[in-house]
């Protein structure tokens, strides 16, 4: 939220970079979309006019309490780049 562009570091090497939001979109590899309904349950669906369908259907009869997409935050998308988490660079002293 606070910048408009990141620059992904492993080892002091830039491993990308990017707005937040595009880097996170660029690693959303599950691709699905998240509701919540009034019931309690909560539905995945894939990315596709089927799902558009399925969601309009649901909203229209006012059972969507929430709906998320599925792209990672910054921290999943460093993890996956660098394989490791940044509790690790700040128990060795890097942060």
């Amino acid at each position: 939220m606070l910048c408009d562009e990141v620059a992904l570091l492993n080892e002091g090497k830039i491993v990308d970079r990017g707005a937040p939001e595009e880097l996170c979109r660029k690693y959303n590899h599950k691709k699905t979309i998240n509701i919540h309904l009034t019931t309690g349950e909560d539905i995945e669906l894939g990315h596709g006019a089927e799902s558009a369908s399925q969601i309009m259907s649901l909203m229209s009869e006012g059972k969507v309490e929430t709906i998320h997409s599925s792209e990672p935050d910054l921290e999943t998308v460093f993890i996956e780049l660098t394989g490791r988490k940044l509790e690790d660079d700040e128990e060795a002293g890097y942060a």
